[in-house]
């Protein structure tokens, strides 16, 4: 028998390889914060994670504040496919006492089956629906208020195996965002390119990671690269009480700031910093399939075995049969 402490040992190594490493971004699709993986969660699983996001600056006699809440849902398909989609039922547009809902995004995402396991390659494409009442809002990053559409590149390198002595991985997206569906494709002053890159590793029972992430719009010369709305994010997750995955990090805008007259009006007053929170329920919907699996291959092996015992018995009457016909057949003495 194991020792009680050798038990928990595996439990906690099982829950690491399970949920630990598999997190999905607040928006959707398995990630760490913001930037994607290119592996998919796998089929048959599906993840509900909620994140709310503060801050609050302080501005001549009054407070500005900025809280959001964003809820997202990750289903796998298959090893390929991943579904995602965000719903945002909170925003602040700092006016009045509640915010009204914000935008909402739904998309697919294909991971490259035909690589080695330490090197993964995906796209992820998304749609914008904007479900919000508010155009661009107030210390987030620039929404236009139209249909727009994503898709992004990107790669993983995963060294879990090939770096024993400290296991990471390394995520990078880099893709385009088309604000306006009815505008000219790679055209409008609108448009961004979107900038993700990030590391995760290991730290006693949590995974600790680092982001950096931008939205850099890409025709438009009068802005420069500054100027646009970019962040770091450290942060860290871990398992806890329901199974379920905790999450708590801090974004720190880079965006320079200092000058703000004179350049467009897509340039705007970003948050200097967010503190986000945020939990994950995973369900498997594969348990549930390998039971039903496991009480049908039960049912048809109390089937077989019912079958064999109804051939035995009809054996012996036969058998018995047999006899009889043979003691009737033979003379009887006088």
């Amino acid at each position: 028998m194991r020792h009680p402490l050798m038990k928990g040992f595996l439990a906690v190594a099982l829950l690491w390889q399970t949920a630990a490493f598999a997190q999905t971004t607040m928006s959707g699709g398995r990630g760490m914060l913001r930037v994607q993986s290119a592996r998919t969660v796998g089929p048959g699983n599906f993840y509900v994670c909620a994140y709310a996001l503060n801050y609050v600056e302080k501005v001549n006699s009054s407070l500005a504040k900025d809280h959001t809440l964003n809820i997202g849902f990750t289903f796998g398909l298959s090893n390929v496919l991943e579904l995602t989609a965000r719903v945002t039922p909170y925003q602040d547009i700092q006016e009045g006492i509640w915010g009204p809902p914000g935008d909402s995004e739904f998309g697919v995402k294909f991971h490259y089956p035909f690589t080695p396991e330490w090197f993964g390659l995906g796209m992820h494409a998304l749609l914008s629906i904007p479900t919000g009442s508010r155009h661009p809002v107030p210390y987030e990053p620039y929404s236009s208020g139209k249909l727009a559409w994503a898709l992004r590149g990107l790669m993983t390198l995963d060294m879990r195996e090939r770096s024993p002595v400290m296991p990471f991985q390394v995520n990078l997206n880099v893709g385009y965002q088309d604000n306006d569906v009815n505008d000219r494709y790679f055209e409008d002053r609108k448009d961004q390119l979107l900038l993700g890159a990030g590391i995760k590793f290991p730290v006693g029972g949590s995974v600790l990671y680092f982001e950096y992430t931008a939205e850099v719009f890409v025709n438009n010369p009068d802005i420069p690269f500054g100027k646009n709305s970019m962040r770091i994010t450290p942060g860290f997750k871990f398992v806890g009480p329901w199974n379920l995955i905790y999450d708590v990090a801090l974004d720190l805008s880079v965006t320079d700031e200092k000058t703000k007259a004179g350049y467009p009006p897509y340039v705007r007053d970003y948050a200097d910093w967010k503190f986000i929170v945020g939990v994950t329920y995973p369900y498997s919907l594969m348990r549930y399939l390998k039971r039903e699996k496991q009480l049908r291959r039960e049912k048809n092996l109390k089937g077989m075995e019912e079958i064999r015992r109804k051939r035995i018995e009809a054996a012996k009457e036969l058998e018995e049969l047999r006899k009889r016909l043979e003691n009737e057949k033979k003379p009887k003495p006088e």
